[in-house]
């Protein structure tokens, strides 16, 4: 009796495990469903996002690159009344021909910054150098808003900024923050006022901050900033805080914003978990 009573036991135990791990399965299945979908989601959203970026930025951009395209031409301009005349000197013809090729690769440069920020990708976290990424998304910026005066001088002994992070996005929120900015300084009249940008090292952290000298947010307006669809422009969207500051949380850190002394604009904070490997400053 005690064998087969230890017999049925046995076999109950083995169904009841064999039931949890089914249902373990499952679950970790779902989860892993639910979080491969939540991937998507994000990666669209960011898509969307970044488009919408450039799509205020696309006079700019033009712009930007009218200027190499009509120093190419006039380059071959005049190397065309040059070779009508017969004037065959070699120097000017191979000096017109240098610049024709730089001014071409520097418009092949702003095209492919251009593909490469409105590609649709999945997010990839990786050691990344936040001096680097983030002159590059101030370089496409600048580009494509000539008049906005830019103050970023990093600390050359900061090198490298090690962060675990995804490039493109920290361009994106980058971009969003700097448009935010300028926008906000010309509506209040202050078009031509630096925008200041800083990076510095805390313990386990880098910290960029972002400051403008706009018309600011009255307190009531704080506590919905990074709401989405929150905006106090006539035409946004109020996507852009929100998804920054989840992109930013997706790496481990925080996006912050505080009001200036005198409510003179608002200064944002990011702030990003230093990579393991560079230890404490």
């Amino acid at each position: 009796a005690l064998l087969v009573a230890w017999a049925v036991h046995t076999v109950r135990v083995e169904y009841l495990v064999s039931q949890r791990t089914r249902a373990l399965r499952a679950a970790q299945e779902e989860q892993r469903r639910m979080t491969e979908e939540a991937l998507v989601r994000q990666a669209t959203l960011d898509h969307t996002a970044r488009l919408a970026i450039l799509g205020e930025m696309a006079s700019a951009i033009a712009h930007e690159l009218n200027q190499p395209l009509a120093a190419i031409r006039n380059f071959a301009r005049g190397m065309a009344r040059r070779i009508s005349a017969g004037r065959l000197e070699p120097a000017p013809l191979l000096e017109g021909t240098g610049e024709i090729v730089t001014q071409s690769e520097r418009a092949a440069s702003i095209i492919r910054n251009i593909r490469a920020f409105a590609h649709k990708r999945v997010p990839e976290q990786q050691s990344i150098d936040l001096i680097a990424v983030l002159g590059e998304a101030i370089a496409l910026f600048s580009g494509a808003h000539p008049e906005a005066r830019l103050v970023w001088q990093p600390d050359a002994a900061l090198a490298p900024a090690k962060v675990m992070a995804d490039s493109l996005q920290i361009q994106q929120v980058m971009l969003n923050l700097l448009k935010n900015a300028l926008d906000a300084q010309q509506t209040a009249g202050h078009a031509q006022a630096p925008i200041e940008l800083q990076l510095r090292a805390e313990a386990g952290a880098w910290l960029v901050t972002v400051r403008d000298a706009g018309c600011g947010l009255r307190p009531e307006q704080f506590a919905h900033l990074f709401e989405p669809f929150f905006t106090t422009k006539p035409e946004g969207l109020g996507l852009g805080l929100s998804l920054s500051k989840g992109i930013i949380e997706s790496f481990g850190g925080t996006l912050s914003a505080t009001s200036n002394d005198g409510n003179a604009g608002l200064t944002v904070c990011i702030s990003l978990p230093r990579e393991e490997s560079q230890g404490c400053l």
